[in-house]
């Protein structure tokens, strides 16, 4: 669910894969790499939460 759109909006953001663990409140980046290869499914308080703080739609994380 709009893993492969991740990786790219981190990257057109100039963040890291630790950036955004803490962003989503996880200690450690492998949990968010779970994330972005698709290990693990985004969760909507995720999405909400990325949509706020990275300024983008929700909508562009899912596609």
């Amino acid at each position: 669910m709009g893993t492969n759109n991740l990786k790219d909006i981190r990257k057109s953001k100039g963040l890291t894969m630790m950036d955004m663990a803490e962003i989503l409140g996880y200690k450690y980046a492998g949990s968010y790499r779970k994330l972005e290869t698709g290990e693990q499914e985004l969760r909507l308080s995720q999405i909400n939460i990325l949509s706020k703080t990275l300024k983008i739609t929700k909508e562009k994380i899912l596609n």
